[in-house]
């Protein structure tokens, strides 16, 4: 079987594309035909018969395709033109390829009218200097603003300004105005009406202005914790200050600053415009400056990471409300109490250094001013070591009653109470920005209220009384976004503040009165006194003509006093006795035994009256003299083999066996 194959000739595409030749303005209903000769005698038909091209949408310059066979054509406007305009009488020489696009382009020029050019200039009128794009201007031949004008072509014109001034029209010579259709984004439409003058050949600009379509803005600063700063001179909502922005990127960043706001003393910021829109603009709030006590906000309100974002639409005040993280510091004391006359952390004797009750009293300012009624008060007491701390619960008093009168403390007989601890949200101890006072209401065990206290880096000539204490200003820094605290206008370095605290120990005094036959007193008679503890001898000391021997300025503890020397015709004691001082006794044993109490202090750490004066008469027997209340002094008599001592004044007698 045999065929003949014919392949099909390879087509290639004509196009026309024409514009305005000042205005560039499609020109719709343009007509262009092709010819197979210069002369444009022989219509040059395309494949499917036609051979015009015709520009048929006012929205494109381009015409229909022709499709040709590949070769040389000839292209001349018809005689229909676009109105307004002068035919086209150029022949356009054009060659089409085979599987391409080829095209004919041309420009419409206008008849025997000169036109002018319209165009108009938008500014802000808050900023001069800033144009207005986006503003769409309808041009009228009538001051009514009812007959649109119409351009070179015929069709209606309008003018779009841009970042400079506007597109051009191009327009025949006379007065027209000029009317906003649709206003730019953020601004408001205006129904002003401006004349135009357009001359022949020239360019006639409007200038105009517009004002911002505008909403309005505030900011109101509450705080996170208000239990803790209602009232509270520490912290405070006025001085906080925010940064507007146009954009997350820039509240981030904190660059291009729209405006800022600063809070007053309710934490309210005055009212900001700022332009809007009909849906509303975002703007994005940021804190630059936290007020004093707070911190930044970091996004525990809800905002993301401290960032709020506000709509502000149009004729409308839009509220921003920060809820501020307030600033507390975990105000890391440790305190350890110290014997002021050893300078150890030992007390001593059978003194202790446990027991001692301190008061951390806080007032609600930053200045370091102590005077009046504290706002809050905590109270702690010394381990068995002397030592507290400010985290160790245990360390901690809620709830305390003191003891009798005779208690060395400002508190005695009365009941003290803790403020209620605040914890984080990790669960840890904090406390307020403002002052805080350190100092001891009650000491240790056998110790006096009396002695220093001071930072464990300072020397002994800082130190300040025990009872006055010691002050610190707990503050928020917000540069370096950290809580300072300040001693002595320095601010404290570590991660403790230590105070080291020093008491003096109650010193006792033992006398011994030796008598002879007729309680006559003896002189010459000489004792030696030693520690029991450790068998270190004190001292001795020999009667003198009243018959005393005085052995003073002894720390509290057991002792064993000897008779090594008697007077002529006597018996040496043939037992040593062993004293307690001070001589203790429990309220009970007051009651019961009626003792004068008003010669003892009362030792709230051990809950024992302590007599530290101690007499002792040693005759051929003791004899224990007990005051009694009202001075009328009984006797009770205690045997001693070979010896008899009178304790006067509170004395704790037992037997040495020495035998």
């Amino acid at each position: 079987i045999y065929y003949k194959y014919t392949p099909k000739p390879e087509y290639g595409y004509l196009y026309l594309a024409k514009r305005g030749a000042t205005t560039h303005d499609v020109l719709l209903g343009a007509e262009y035909y092709v010819y197979k000769n210069a002369s444009c005698t022989s219509y040059a038909n395309d494949k499917n018969g036609n051979h015009t091209l015709r520009v048929n949408s006012e929205n494109s310059p381009y015409s229909n395709r022709l499709t040709y066979e590949p070769g040389t054509y000839y292209v001349r406007e018809s005689s229909k033109v676009p109105k307004g305009t002068r035919r086209d009488t150029a022949v356009y020489k054009v060659t089409v390829k085979a599987g391409q696009s080829s095209w004919v382009s041309s420009k419409g020029w206008n008849e025997d009218i000169e036109y002018g050019v319209a165009r108009i200039r938008k500014t802000d009128n808050t900023d001069p200097s800033k144009t207005v794009p986006g503003a769409t201007y309808r041009i009228y031949k009538d001051k009514a603003c009812t007959i649109r004008a119409k351009s070179e072509l015929g069709k209606n014109i309008q003018l779009v300004t841009t970042a400079e001034n506007s597109n051009t029209v191009t327009v025949a010579p006379g007065t027209y105005y000029i009317k906003e259709y649709k206003a730019a984004e953020g601004y408001l439409l205006s129904d002003a009406v401006y004349p135009i003058t357009v001359t022949r050949g020239s360019t006639g600009l409007v200038e105009v202005t517009d004002s911002p379509n505008t909403g309005s803005l505030k900011l109101k600063k509450e705080s996170a914790d208000p239990d803790i700063t209602a009232d509270n001179k520490s912290y405070s909502l006025k001085g906080a200050v925010y940064g507007v922005y146009g954009s997350k990127a820039d509240a981030g960043k904190d660059t291009n600053r729209m405006a800022v706001l600063t809070t007053n003393e309710k934490g309210e910021t005055e009212t900001l415009e700022l332009k809007s829109g009909t849906e509303g603009i975002p703007y994005y709030i940021k804190e630059i400056t936290p007020s004093a006590g707070f911190e930044l906000c970091d996004g525990t309100d809800g905002s993301d990471q401290g960032i709020h974002t506000v709509t502000v639409k149009t004729g409308k005040t839009a509220v921003v409300t920060c809820r501020e993280p307030v600033a507390t510091g975990d105000f890391p004391l440790e305190l350890q109490k110290y014997d002021e006359d050893t300078g150890l952390a030992k007390p001593q004797g059978t003194a202790g250094l446990e027991g001692a009750v301190f008061a951390i009293e806080y007032w609600n300012n930053n200045a370091g001013n102590t005077s009046g009624i504290p706002d809050a008060v905590w109270y702690y007491r010394t381990d068995k070591k002397g030592h507290f701390s400010i985290k160790n619960m245990d360390d901690f008093i809620s709830r305390y009653t003191f003891g009798k009168n005779q208690s060395q403390t400002e508190y005695a007989g009365k009941t003290i109470t803790s403020s209620p601890l605040k914890q984080n949200e990790d669960g840890n101890i904090c406390f307020y920005m403002g002052t805080y006072r350190v100092r001891e209401i009650s000491p240790p065990k056998l110790y006096q209220l009396s002695g220093t206290m001071r930072m464990s880096w300072e020397s002994s000539s800082k130190g300040v009384p025990v009872t006055e204490g010691c002050v610190f200003v707990m503050g928020y820094n917000e540069k370096t976004d950290t809580v300072d605290y300040k001693y002595a206008d320095k601010v404290i370095q570590g991660d403790n503040i230590s105070i080291n605290a020093y008491d003096q120990v109650h010193l006792n005094m033992l006398t011994v009165t030796k008598y002879g036959s007729g309680r006559k007193p003896l002189s010459g008679v000489t004792y030696k006194l030693v520690r029991s503890s450790d068998g270190t001898e004190i001292e001795t000391r020999t009667t003198g003509s009243d018959g005393q021997a005085v052995f003073q300025g002894l720390v509290p503890g057991e002792y064993i006093l000897t008779e090594i020397q008697t007077a002529e015709g006597y018996n040496l004691l043939k037992e040593a006795v062993t004293v307690t001082l001070p001589y203790q006794m429990t309220e009970k044993e007051i009651l019961d035994k009626g003792a004068d109490i008003s010669k003892a202090y009362f030792d709230e750490a051990s809950q024992t009256f302590c007599f530290e004066t101690v007499n002792y008469d040693i005759t051929d027997s003791a004899h224990f003299d007990m005051p009694l209340t009202g001075g009328n002094h009984k006797t009770m008599y205690l045997l001693l083999t070979g010896a008899l001592g009178l304790i006067t004044a509170g004395l704790f007698l037992r037997r040495h066996t020495n035998r």
